[in-house]
């Protein structure tokens, strides 16, 4: 627990320390709260990622930016392609939220709640990515073996760089 020792009083803290004393209590406050309602923590994931989609497009572009460097297209042309591209993402992601929450609806038959979360599922882990692909030979027209090179390389870059961006959006939830 990283509390302000009695001895030393707040007006002996700078602006950073008070700042950073006080995003510590709030996460001991808020992880109390997870604690006794563990989908808090899931509603915080689920509430930080189109967040850290929309931060992270600028990235995406420069990374497309890179991997097609020979193609003569200016970073701004890449930005609109990692636009549509996170426009669709965020579609589906909106279209799997709703799916999830026809699950909640009081009284729902089994089946058709099992039937919105395979949707949402196939929707996020098959369209999604598919989809992407397809964007991706077809904006910049190169051969299946190079749009799928370059398509892994992005994938695995950006899945790092959404997952710290992730991280940062609930530790910044948990800490507000």
């Amino acid at each position: 627990a990283a509390t302000v020792p009695a001895a030393t009083s707040s007006k002996d803290l700078g602006i950073l320390d008070r700042w950073f004393v006080h995003r510590v209590e709030k996460i001991q406050e808020n992880a109390e709260l997870v604690q006794k309602n563990p989908d808090e923590l899931l509603k915080r994931f689920l509430g930080a990622v189109p967040g850290a989609l929309f931060v992270l497009m600028p990235l995406f572009a420069l990374c497309l930016k890179l991997l097609y460097i020979r193609s003569g297209r200016g970073y701004l042309e890449h930005l609109v392609v990692a636009l549509y591209s996170h426009a669709f993402m965020l579609i589906g992601l909106l279209f799997a939220f709703l799916m999830i929450g026809v699950q909640a609806i009081p009284g729902l038959p089994a089946p058709v709640a099992v039937f919105s979360s395979l949707i949402a599922s196939f929707t996020l882990f098959l369209l999604v990515p598919l989809y992407l692909l397809w964007m991706q030979k077809r904006v910049y027209a190169q051969s299946w073996v190079k749009t799928l090179g370059k398509y892994a390389t992005l994938g695995l870059i950006y899945s790092f760089l959404l997952g710290l961006a992730i991280m940062y959006a609930v530790l910044a939830g948990l800490s507000s």
